[in-house]
């Protein structure tokens, strides 16, 4: 078993570790959602307490047995995937883990080691009531399959500004044999210029930084590299990944692969130029005239 890591693009995502649009994919993890109407008869937001809802990728979580975010609570996702989700004990307003039984045999651990669980963090001034430990995201920590073999993660995590990163992953470990995993793939990253705010429920999640390799090993020998370069969006300061690049350990690199977007415009005023009505108009009073290109010729027309 190994991991199934990908970059996916969409335009409607946020600014993440690989810039404006794009997003790692493959690892993933449980997070509060909103009450809503269809769902629990009610609208509510996230506040970080016993009314939170949860979902596991995005995908709403149905308790089947005991109370939203119990130790021992049972779900289902809305969407029946056939997959079991058990929340265990507690930290804050909320849950310590969750543990899923997939229809495939692998079960999967979100928030179980401590680099797993994300805490909320407090905006500056806010006078939120949630008690200290209140879980805002449980990160995928482990996948082990139906003979033993599993994967675990790592994670670095910045707990003053509510962010954290994959750190490493290291597979082909297997807890029947007692096997410790010989492969890893490691990540490395760079202060960006663009670090954003995410704010919910007086929580905040600032994003300090963005990948730049992602290097693959085999016991501790690097096979392998992947290069992120950047540019930087002149109307939104936005990061926006610019080329990927393979390479081998001693920098033999394949062409890269490049990237290009759809600039919009830049933000900037262009100074009005000044229009001589002449002797025709008798009277320039902006109340009077409404001023455009009414006849579709490309030329300013006036209105009286």
């Amino acid at each position: 078993m190994e991991p199934k890591l990908s970059l996916s693009y969409s335009s409607q995502a946020g600014n993440g570790l690989l810039g404006a649009g794009w997003s790692l994919g493959g690892l993933g993890g449980v997070g509060r959602c909103p009450r809503t109407m269809a769902q629990d008869g009610v609208r509510g937001a996230v506040n970080y307490d016993a009314n939170d809802r949860y979902c596991l990728d995005g995908q709403r979580l149905i308790a089947i047995s005991g109370s939203e975010g119990g130790d021992g609570t049972e779900y289902r996702t809305e969407r029946e995937s056939f997959a079991k989700i058990v929340s265990y004990g507690s930290a804050g307003n909320g849950p310590s883990w969750f543990k899923v039984w997939t229809k495939a045999g692998q079960v999967m651990e979100y928030g179980r080691t401590t680099d797993a669980r994300i805490e909320a963090v407090k905006a500056a001034g806010s006078n939120a009531a949630w008690p200290a430990g209140t879980v805002s995201i449980w990160s995928l920590n482990k996948i082990t399959d139906v003979k033993g073999n599993y994967i675990s993660v790592t994670y670095t995590k910045d707990a003053q500004n509510g962010d954290y990163v994959p750190l490493r992953i290291d597979y082909t470990g297997n807890v029947t044999s007692g096997s410790a995993p010989h492969s890893s793939v490691q990540f490395s990253y760079e202060s960006r210029p663009d670090n954003t705010v995410f704010y919910q429920a007086s929580a905040q999640m600032r994003s300090m930084s963005r990948l730049t390799k992602v290097k693959l090993f085999s016991d501790s020998t690097q096979t392998k590299e992947y290069q992120f370069q950047y540019s930087q969006s002149s109307s939104t300061f936005r990061s926006l990944l610019s080329s990927v690049k393979e390479c081998t350990p001693d920098g033999v690199c394949l062409p890269p692969l490049t990237f290009s977007y759809q600039r919009g415009a830049d933000g900037s005023f262009v100074g009005q130029t000044p229009f001589n009505f002449g002797t025709d108009i008798n009277s320039w009073d902006p109340m009077y005239w409404t001023y455009g290109d009414f006849n579709g010729d490309g030329k300013l027309d006036i209105i009286q």
